[in-house]
C-alpha cells in the first residue's frame, strides 16, 4: 500500500504542530528550486516538510488497553506491570528493560 505523501511549508508546519496529532510523521525536505506545493494553501516553496500518515498501530497493552507504535515500547510498558525486568539494579533493586 502506497503512503499518502503531502508537503507543508514552514508557516503552516507551525500551524498544523499546534493541532498536531500522533497520526502524522513530518520530515524536513529541500529544494534549489520551489518544487513543494504547500497543500494547506497551494504555493511553492523550497524549503518545508513532507507530511506523512503514520502506520496504524499494532501493538496495544492487554492491562491497560494503552496503543504503541514499536514492540519495544510495548515491551518495556509490559514490564512495569508484571514487574519482571530484564535488568535489575543489585543496590536499589530497581528494574530496567
Amino acid at each position: 500500500m502506497d503512503k499518502v505523501v503531502s508537503y507543508a511549508c514552514y508557516v503552516c508546519k507551525e500551524k498544523l504542530s499546534s493541532r498536531q496529532t500522533r497520526h502524522e510523521i513530518y520530515c524536513r525536505v529541500s529544494s534549489l528550486e520551489s518544487s513543494f506545493l504547500c497543500a494547506e494553501y497551494s504555493t511553492p516553496f523550497s524549503m518545508g516538510y513532507e507530511v506523512t500518515e503514520r502506520e496504524q498501530p499494532s501493538y496495544s497493552c492487554e492491562e491497560c488497553d494503552i496503543v504503541f507504535y514499536s514492540k519495544a515500547s510495548w515491551r518495556c510498558h509490559s514490564y512495569e506491570h508484571s514487574n519482571a525486568w530484564p535488568y535489575q539494579c543489585k543496590r536499589y533493586g530497581k528494574g530496567f528493560g
